[in-house]
């Protein structure tokens, strides 16, 4: 069997150093994206370290990357992008110019979510750089070019179910134009959500409340439950912020 050194996956059970040396021999016919394939349908996040002949070390990065891999049940990936063999996916992640060596970070669905370069890839921050499911799914809606309704709210909240039909009405609504949507629900008491719902600066949640991404990614606008699904849909559209909450967008900087 012919050894292949270029892209292997990493035994993911392994400390780190043991890993980066027990980089298994993968069959003739495997490459890269036959890996990140077979990861990505299994659900695993992946790690990919791009390197090239101009690399003089790679193992402390591909060391971490393989802890990180074990943390979280993914996979760790060394890519050449010099073979001829990964140009496919160089060109898919236009890794090609990209400094290296580097850490590319896939989500369990295969969407890129971050580039760390050597220097900045530990395995805490390979792991902290995965979003959360509810975080993800927003990423995946915008990288579809669909606007995101992002309901956040709790289990009990008062107008939960209102605020949610009323966003599942917008979401309907602009599937009959040429703009779409989905909804991303987040619970508030989700302890794997709390990152996300800091991070989308809310204040305090005594409603039901809905964060609006148009396609383009841009944040538009904050609402606090009653709202209707004309004014998500309408808010979906624009192409600036047009926050009400007295008159200022407070997910900016001011």
């Amino acid at each position: 069997m012919r050894r292949v050194t270029l892209v292997a996956p990493v035994l993911a059970a392994l400390l780190p150093l043991a890993a980066l040396a027990a980089i298994a021999p993968r069959p003739a016919l495997a490459s890269a994206a036959d890996d990140v394939t077979a990861a990505t349908a299994a659900g695993q996040a992946v790690y990919i370290v791009v390197t090239d002949a101009s690399v003089a070390d790679v193992k402390p990065v591909a060391a971490a990357a393989a802890e990180a891999a074990a943390t979280v049940k993914g996979k760790s990936l060394l890519l050449d992008r010099g073979a001829a063999a990964n140009a496919d996916l160089v060109a898919k992640y236009r890794l090609a110019s990209a400094p290296v060596p580097l850490v590319l970070v896939l989500a369990s669905n295969g969407l890129p979510v971050a580039g760390l370069p050597g220097e900045r890839a530990t395995a805490a921050a390979l792991v902290a750089a995965l979003p959360s499911p509810k975080r993800l799914e927003t990423l995946t809606a915008l990288n579809d070019r669909r606007a995101a309704f992002v309901v956040v709210s709790g289990e009990k909240m008062a107008g939960r179910t209102a605020a949610i039909e009323q966003a599942s009405l917008a979401m309907q609504a602009m599937e009959m134009t040429p703009n779409k949507a989905r909804m991303v629900l987040v619970d508030v008491a989700d302890p794997k959500e709390a990152a996300y719902v800091a991070d989308l600066k809310l204040g305090a949640l005594e409603v039901p409340t809905v964060v609006v991404f148009n396609a383009a990614g841009k944040r538009i606008t904050t609402l606090r439950a009653p709202w209707t699904a004309a004014a998500l849909a309408e808010a979906a559209v624009k192409e600036g912020c047009s926050c009400g909450e007295g008159g200022v967008c407070e997910h900016e900087e001011k």
